[in-house]
């Protein structure tokens, strides 16, 4: 006689595939998907090879051509504008720099937010010691301030970029 044994979890069915499948399209929308990079060999027209960036609810997303489709986006620790203008050498160090500094400001505002939460918990990880408390505020202040710059620096190294990268397309 055979013995078939069951699956050790049962197939997600009704709300639990529901449920995976809306996380699933939430992650990717998200995150995105990878950016595509333009094929090198053939020349490309303006119209259709322009990059523009557009500002979202969740970031920026970097669109493409006159039709404006979405082909990546500027979040932290993804390197999708140096893989979509890497067949430029002149906007591929302002693309690397944006990058570098749009993580950079993320982890500056991290590092402010803690500073800070330290600074105002009295019973916190400072506890009473006015001191350490007002240097928390103040590298907290200061972590804040540098996480803004860094932002900034971020935005106008991707413009730089996306210009330089739209300046050496065919028109």
């Amino acid at each position: 006689m055979t013995h078939i044994k069951p699956p050790l979890r049962p197939t997600p069915r009704g709300p639990a595939l529901g449920r995976t499948a809306l996380l699933a399209v939430a992650l990717v929308g998200l995150f995105g998907a990878p950016a595509v990079a333009q094929d090198a060999g053939a020349p490309c027209p303006y119209e259709d090879c322009a990059l523009r960036i557009e500002p979202t609810a969740l970031g920026v997303r970097v669109v493409r051509g006159s039709e404006g489709v979405a082909v990546g986006r500027l979040v932290p620790f993804r390197e999708d504008l140096s893989a979509l203008t890497a067949s430029s050498a002149t906007a591929l160090p302002y693309a690397r720099a944006a990058e570098r500094a749009s993580s950079r400001s993320v982890l500056a505002a991290v590092a402010a937010g803690l500073l800070l939460w330290a600074a105002a918990d009295e019973d916190g990880p400072l506890g009473g010691g006015d001191g350490l408390r007002v240097g928390a505020a103040l590298g907290g202040a200061t972590a804040g301030f540098y996480g803004v710059v860094l932002g900034l620096r971020a935005e106008q190294a991707s413009a730089r970029a996306v210009w330089e990268y739209n300046r050496g397309l065919d028109r």
